[in-house]
C-alpha cells in the first residue's frame, strides 16, 4: 500500500470511484440476499 500523500489526485478519484462501485455491489448482494431470504421464509411459513 502506497502512502496516500504520494498518490496523484486522479488516483484518489479512481479509488473513490472504486469504493463507490464496491458499495453498490455490496448493496446489490445484500438486496438479493434479503429477497431470497424472504422467499425462503415464506416457503417455510406456508
Amino acid at each position: 500500500m502506497k502512502d496516500m500523500n504520494s498518490l496523484g489526485h486522479t488516483t484518489w478519484n479512481d479509488s473513490l470511484c472504486t469504493k463507490i462501485q464496491k458499495a453498490n455491489d455490496l448493496w446489490k448482494i445484500q438486496k438479493e440476499y434479503w429477497t431470497n431470504h424472504k422467499r425462503s421464509m415464506l416457503a417455510i411459513s406456508f
